[in-house]
């Protein structure tokens, strides 16, 4: 249950409060953002010119949230391509970050040196959280080929580690043989949920067993419980959460395993960790849900493959602004560092994220050289 990190792979200049000096590889593709300040951060991504003749994993930082970049160390992997290379990229602070998806490398000196860790059990982390002193994985067995490591999930354990250990071990009650997809997995600095078909496990975000949250049948969100209701099986759902409050938009219909269109969505919120719902009305905005996040008493944002909508107050929905033309096919990703600032990471091609100071009204493109 404690795996041994293999010798250190990848080198470079730290995640830093001011800048490396360097330069960020040229043409990087940003697949994933994480920010640890409302300034500092690092975004993950494929730059063709930083491996020589073969395409490979890059990190860039920045100290001025987007507006500038900076490199930063990376570790020596591939982009994913079944159970090997990485994704994603999740920083607890200036000194330990995690690369995932679906290999897990991680650091303890802010990128200047990746250790790939070894020994964690059959499957791919294809999920990552940290908070206060610890980082959480999803290890799920999945037989998802090239860039689809997450897709036919059908097992997981959820581990966890010290942010400055390479040990990690499994969280007792979260292990099962159910699907699981990216995303399920929301941590805060009181409690930590996961979502995997149809079952929301809830735990302590320090040491400590997890357990299945038993949803009161009245006003349930149709992807939770065991039971197949009218149109719906237990399946995915975009999940986020801010102290005292959980959201929740069920994702798949008919047993598809594909997130749905917007027009069959609605929101739920729980005020008690996940044991009763409030139905918050249907989502009426365009395009795939991707990706669903809550800023710090504020707004709740919402990805989709056709640009990203806001709810000042869980009750009306508006689309977002963004400067300059919207990314073909949307966005990934979308998280909030506090109540106005967030930032987005298109689903493909441009070499940028966009970021917001608004709360998701408005969202600029920061180009990343």
């Amino acid at each position: 249950a404690s795996p041994a990190g293999s010798a250190p792979s990848g080198s470079g200049p730290p995640l830093s409060g001011t800048a490396s000096g360097q330069p960020a590889a040229p043409g990087l593709r940003p697949s994933s953002v994480t920010f640890v300040s409302p300034s500092v951060g690092a975004v993950l991504g494929q730059a063709g010119s930083s491996c020589a003749t073969r395409t490979c994993v890059a990190v860039a930082g920045t100290s001025t949230y987007g507006q500038s970049w900076y490199k930063v160390g990376a570790p020596a992997a591939g982009p994913p391509n079944g159970s090997a290379g990485v994704s994603q990229v999740r920083f607890l602070n200036l000194q330990d970050g995690w690369a995932y998806g679906p290999q897990l490398f991680a650091t303890h000196d802010g990128g200047q040196t990746w250790t790939k860790i070894a020994g964690l059990g059959p499957g791919r982390v294809i999920d990552l959280a940290t908070v206060g002193d610890r980082a959480f994985a999803v290890l799920a067995t999945c037989g998802g080929t090239g860039p689809d490591y997450a897709s036919s999930c059908t097992s997981f354990t959820l581990l966890s580690a010290t942010a400055d250990s390479d040990s990690w071990a499994a969280v007792p009650g979260t292990a099962a043989g159910i699907p699981v997809s990216p995303g399920g997995l929301q941590i805060t600095g009181q409690r930590g949920y996961l979502l995997a078909h149809g079952t929301l496990y809830a735990g302590p975000v320090t040491s400590g067993s997890w357990h299945p949250v038993p949803a009161a049948v009245p006003g349930r969100p149709p992807c939770l419980g065991g039971a197949r209701q009218p149109g719906w099986q237990p399946g995915t759902g975009l999940l986020a959460q801010q102290p005292g409050d959980v959201y929740l938009v069920c994702t798949s219909a008919s047993g598809s395993t594909e997130p749905a269109s917007l027009g069959s969505l609605i929101l739920y919120a729980s005020p008690d960790g996940g044991q009763t719902w409030q139905d918050r009305g249907v989502i009426p905005e365009r395009g795939t849900a991707m990706s669903l996040a809550v800023a710090p008493g504020g707004a709740i944002v919402l990805a989709t493959s056709a640009g990203i909508y806001y709810s000042p107050h869980a009750a009306s929905w508006h689309q977002a602004s963004l400067s300059g033309q919207a990314p073909g096919g949307g966005f990934s990703y979308v998280g909030m560092t506090t109540t106005l600032q967030g930032v987005a990471v298109p689903a493909s091609g441009p070499h940028e994220v966009f970021t917001t100071g608004d709360g998701g009204r408005t969202w600029q493109s920061r180009a990343i050289p």
